[in-house]
């Protein structure tokens, strides 16, 4: 899933990287038992805020960055939570008796074929007992010690996936950005080479309009509307990619609607008073 750029005054510190510190110790409470649920009022919560604090947001930013969160930092959340609890799991099974136990008889048995049996002797099981217990001890602890770091290493491998997926969803918007900048610039050449073909705006709005019934998607289509269109080549570069097939039902009703606004605004611009006039009265 991707997130669509769309201009908001309170979005630009909420990412998934930022959402994530910000539930991380939330989603470890051993009291939270629906994580998607407590992720759902997190945003909640979030979007309100942002709204008190900034007076204006963009829910659909919340909402697809939510969805984001849910479908693909949730699982990698699970997946940590799985390992951090086999670490402490294992951690359990580990006793400070069967460590120092361990190690003494351990010890002793290098011991025994070192000395060739001279540590059985009692003052020499003494001395030896003196070194091992607290080895005993020094291992247990170091075993501990080894399950924080692999915890702590577990946590940073996630943060760091969290970290690439939000870069990605960042690169993904900038690049859709530009594309729609790109487009709305090709957009408006198509407009301008369209409006170029008529005297006025009466002529325009009906082959618009002929046009905008059929929504030619082939060639067959645009050559059967053409011979009842006042100016039959006007709209060929604006339907090209139309016709080949390029843009969805959404994407070509999308410029349709844009170029009726940029109509509106040309032919406004081209007669500042009268275009305006004239469709008021046409409404009445």
């Amino acid at each position: 899933m991707s997130l669509s750029l769309v201009p908001t005054l309170a979005r630009s510190d909420v990412s998934l990287a930022s959402v994530t510190d910000e539930l991380f110790e939330a989603l470890l409470d051993e009291t939270v038992t629906d994580n998607k649920a407590r992720v759902e009022e997190h945003f909640r919560l979030k979007a309100m805020t942002a709204e008190t604090d900034m007076g204006q947001i963009d829910p659909a930013y919340y909402n697809q960055l939510k969805e984001v969160f849910i479908d693909e930092v949730l699982p990698l959340y699970e997946k940590l939570e799985r390992r951090l609890q086999e670490i402490d799991d294992n951690a359990q099974q580990r006793s400070l008796g069967k460590y120092v136990l361990g190690t003494v008889i351990v010890a002793n048995v290098l011991e025994l074929v070192m000395t060739r049996g001279g540590s059985l002797h009692p003052f020499n099981l003494v001395k030896y007992a003196m070194l091992e217990v607290p080895l005993g001890i020094g291992l247990y602890f170091l075993a501990s010690l080894g399950d924080v770091a692999r915890k702590a290493k577990e946590e940073r491998k996630f943060f760091r996936a969290v970290r690439q997926k939000d870069k990605r969803l960042k690169t993904e918007e900038r690049y859709r950005t530009l594309q729609e900048v790109l487009e709305g610039d090709v957009l408006q050449t198509e407009a301008l080479t369209i409006f170029e073909h008529y005297q006025g705006p009466e002529e325009f709005w009906e082959d618009y309009e002929r046009v905008l019934s059929i929504d030619p998607t082939t060639d067959r289509a645009m050559d059967t509307i053409a011979g009842s269109m006042s100016q039959p080549n006007a709209f060929d570069d604006f339907l090209d990619m139309h016709t080949k097939g390029h843009y969805s039902d959404d994407k070509r009703e999308f410029r349709f609607n844009k170029l009726f606004v940029m109509a509106h605004s040309y032919f406004v611009q081209q007669d500042t008073k009268g275009y305006a006039l004239a469709q008021l009265e046409v409404r009445q």
